[in-house]
């Protein structure tokens, strides 16, 4: 039986979501992926954005040939436009801006970062979702701080608490290194990313302390800056109820001891009909879309829609 279609209104405004996580073997690109095939049943217009520049592989999560041109070639080309890269898939408002396998992470030129968002912010869409690489890379971090929206993925695992953490942190840390109006307060803060110096610092707390030897008047600027990211958590392969409410659990932790404002959107299920799918080169939410992982997918966009405002009409 075929499912009804979904009665939508007009979106409201553009949004860039970025989807990243602290570790690999979350289900990242494949959740990604479904948001975004989700995001276009829903009419809106949507670009999805392979920017795990160490792996990329969001073409297969799509069920689609590696793209002729990936987002590599417009950063390294020095365009503007990005709207040429962004090529057709067999689902009405989805388009792709793909990557290649292994090409690397090879002399990124200065401000690439700056002139994509730009460049996207400029295409003629609803949404564009960033598919990111795992882990605090600098690069990683970077693209994730131009999103409206950074949706963090986790599973779980003992080990996630220590891995959203240090992905936050590193977060906060790349933010003011930028956005600080004092050179020295940057500068001490970049000191910070990296190296011996990176154990002092562990909360927001932390981070706030450094600003503020630089420059007590800073702090609050600094404070503003980190609490007005837009942060959500969504837990994937979810088996049981413990693993239910760990997302939720491990916000709450965040929010007490990291001390940012991070919110919790929900969790999909781990459901052999994803690994099957993507098995055979075909996205689960079309494939299998009777899953339970499906119908967690479609929740979960839902949740995200309303937090955007961006929200369809049911």
């Amino acid at each position: 039986m075929k499912e009804p279609e979904l009665v939508v209104q007009e979106p409201q405004g553009f949004e860039l979501w970025a989807v990243g996580g602290g570790k690999g073997g979350t289900g990242k690109s494949a959740l990604c992926a479904s948001l975004g095939f989700q995001l276009s049943r829903l009419g809106r217009r949507v670009v999805l954005v392979d920017a795990d520049f160490g792996s990329a592989h969001l073409h297969t999560c799509r069920g689609v040939p590696a793209p002729a041109q990936s987002l590599l070639d417009f950063l390294r080309g020095g365009g503007s436009v990005i709207d040429e890269y962004a090529r057709p898939t067999p689902y009405p408002n989805l388009r792709l801006i793909g990557g290649r396998v292994d090409e690397g992470l090879h002399a990124l030129p200065r401000g690439w970062a700056n002139r994509l968002a730009t460049a996207l912010r400029a295409l003629p869409v609803d949404v564009v979702l960033l598919d990111l690489g795992a882990g605090v890379a600098p690069d990683t971090v970077e693209a994730m701080n131009i999103a409206d929206l950074k949706i963090l993925v986790t599973v779980p695992e003992p080990s996630s608490i220590e891995n959203v953490t240090s992905l936050l942190r590193s977060l906060c840390l790349q933010r003011l290194s930028q956005r600080l109006p004092s050179a020295e307060a940057r500068r001490r803060v970049g000191a910070l990313q990296s190296g011996q110096l990176s154990a002092r610092v562990k909360t927001m707390s932390d981070i706030l302390r450094e600003v503020e030897a630089v420059d007590p008047g800073l702090s609050g600027a600094a404070r503003a800056t980190l609490e007005e990211m837009a942060l959500t958590l969504v837990t994937n392969q979810v088996r049981d109820e413990p693993d239910r409410k760990f997302g939720a659990q491990i916000a709450a932790v965040i929010r007490r001891h990291f001390g940012l404002p991070v919110s919790y959107a929900g969790f999909v299920h781990h459901d052999d009909a994803v690994w099957r799918s993507l098995r055979r080169g075909k996205l689960f939410m079309v494939d299998s879309s009777r899953s339970r992982a499906a119908e967690d997918v479609r929740r979960l966009t839902r949740g995200l829609l309303r937090r955007a405002d961006l929200s369809p009409v049911f």
